[in-house]
């Protein structure tokens, strides 16, 4: 069995750009993402590129890049604040996931924790790529999960937010991860990636490839620890946003079956099983805690992995959660409309970077959860593991 899972998806394109990238591992990454030097602007006509900051420093770099993310984050912003455009669609959905609805007048907020981001790519490749829009994605539903508000700093500046001041930008995403943090893991980052997430874009970039196994209360300790006063503990606005988001566009079965695997109890976080002597089952009532929130993930669709793949041995794999979890799933698809097309530069990857995804809830209705799958371990023969991440 060459692949570990046989799935035939419509976006064949994007899901076989991502095949081709984690196919490498770090210390593989092509050389186009070794040094911040090669940080480009690309032109795509007549199928042609250049290499217009090839000799830039360092700094320069940084600058262009972070132009670029603030670039993308104003028109996504933009799209939110017209009440039409993926970006409200995103927010609608994940509103009405979480019971908690944007407000003109109430500020937006959503009910959500924690951000964590697994495998967008290499957003300093080129500017508003599929990747960078990813990010700025995160940054935008951070925001919006939170009480400080990047737009009222904006129209304190003026009405660019790529000209707003620096320290004010750098301000308003400090709060937000207070707030409301992201963890970022991709395996693939360069060291200029993650200087400008943590320096920048007030980004927590987890240590270590987990491949999705590690418990989002772990992610909190790590950020915790690193955080200085008075982010060194949840703040009472932090506890009453009570969902987790996993926010991973595009990204591979396996990592999706690994993560359900390490958040099983997330699924009904109040409501535990227990199996009697006789081996039946019954239902348990707890009062729960702040550490177990329910998780909602933006991603693929689990009913189009339930209604693709097609091998039954599959389907029995005892590490697959997905097919255990997926009548209890609620989807969401945040599609992305025509009038994207013509929409400029910052949103020209929009279809990209997003296409095909849904924002996914689970309730239970009453019903026993479905017993845990196993954990998976992968084989000694890399062919036999697909993708991870």
């Amino acid at each position: 069995m060459s692949e570990l899972w046989t799935f035939v998806s419509r976006g064949g394109a994007t899901k076989n750009n991502r095949r081709n990238r984690n196919r490498n591992t770090a210390g593989e990454c092509p050389s186009l993402y070794q040094s911040a030097n090669s940080f480009e602007y690309r032109t795509h006509h007549k199928g042609t590129r250049r290499r217009d900051h090839q000799d830039m420093d360092e700094s320069r770099v940084k600058e262009l890049i972070e132009r670029a993310v603030l670039e993308c984050l104003d028109s996504l912003e933009c799209q939110f604040q017209s009440g039409e455009g993926f970006a409200f669609r995103l927010s609608e959905a994940l509103a009405t996931s979480t019971h908690m609805f944007p407000s003109k007048s109430e500020g937006r907020c959503l009910s959500i924790r924690e951000i964590v981001v697994y495998g967008i790519g290499n957003f300093s490749d080129e500017p508003h790529s599929a990747p960078m829009l990813q990010l700025a994605g995160a940054l935008l539903l951070r925001k919006l999960a939170t009480t400080s508000k990047l737009s009222d700093i904006i129209n304190e500046c003026g009405e660019d937010a790529i000209n707003c001041h620096k320290n004010s930008i750098n301000n308003a995403f400090w709060r937000d991860q207070q707030e409301t943090p992201i963890f970022y893991y991709e395996p693939c980052i360069l060291p200029l990636e993650k200087e400008m997430l943590e320096k920048v874009f007030c980004v927590h970039v987890l240590e270590g490839n987990d491949s999705g196994k590690l418990k989002v209360e772990d992610m909190r300790k790590q950020w915790y620890s690193k955080s200085s006063p008075p982010s060194a503990n949840p703040t009472e606005h932090n506890l009453h946003q009570t969902h987790t988001l996993f926010y991973m566009p595009h990204c591979p079965m396996r990592l999706y079956c690994n993560i359900l695997w390490s958040h099983w109890e997330h699924f009904a976080p109040f409501v535990l099983t227990r199996t009697q002597n006789n081996g039946s089952s019954e239902r348990v009532e707890e009062n729960g805690s702040v550490s177990s929130n329910p998780i909602i993930i933006f991603g693929n669709s689990f009913h189009a992995y339930d209604e693709r793949t097609i091998s039954s041995e599959q389907r029995l794999d005892p590490t697959n959660g997905i097919f255990r979890i997926v009548h209890f799933a609620n989807e969401t698809s945040v599609y992305i409309a025509a009038e994207n097309k013509n929409a400029g530069d910052a949103l020209k990857m929009l279809e990209r970077a997003f296409n095909d995804c849904n924002v996914i809830s689970f309730s239970m209705n009453g019903c026993l959860v479905p017993d845990k799958p196993g954990e998976y371990f992968p084989s000694e023969d890399p062919q036999e593991n697909g993708e991870l991440l």
